[in-house]
């Protein structure tokens, strides 16, 4: 597995390069309190956008663990995360550049909670994995690495 360092020294060399050397992120990268697994990249600015994964260890109990030992607790759990995610993505995700970069998407919820693949929580290894969509940063077809990087490093660090 590869480390967040490894993820800023690809974004900084491909910076300024044709998009499709986006595809040089794909991987597991290990961060200090998360794991961010860069799936698929988008193949152009214009195409679905690059689909990543983040799993949180809750070591530190974030979730007190008294809610894993009913299913559907950790439904409503993961239910009301994918929530208050997609409220933060909505107010900070804006489009930036050509096509969807920078656009931020996960999983919709309506008025039912229910299991979702967008957010899925471990309750052996009490892992907590969001899944979600970024659109990553392009001008023209020319990539803009140094933006992306301020989205995993600055604006949405966990």
């Amino acid at each position: 597995m590869k480390l967040d360092k490894d993820l800023k020294s690809i974004l900084e060399r491909i910076d300024h390069k044709g998009y499709s050397a986006y595809r040089e992120t794909r991987g597991e990268y290990e961060f200090e309190n998360y794991i961010l697994n860069i799936e698929h990249v988008q193949g152009d600015p214009f195409a679905s956008s690059s689909q990543i994964s983040i799993t949180v260890n809750n070591k530190n109990e974030r979730i007190p663990s008294k809610y894993y030992n009913k299913n559907f607790k950790i439904i409503a759990i993961q239910d009301y995360l994918l929530r208050k995610i997609d409220l933060e993505l909505v107010k900070n995700s804006k489009q930036r550049g050509s096509g969807k970069s920078e656009l931020m998407y996960i999983s919709q919820c309506n008025h039912e909670i229910l299991e979702r693949t967008a957010c899925q929580i471990n309750e052996r290894s009490e892992e907590v994995t969001i899944r979600l969509e970024i659109g990553f940063l392009a001008n023209g077809r020319i990539i803009n690495g140094r933006e992306l990087e301020k989205i995993f490093f600055v604006y949405y660090p966990i």
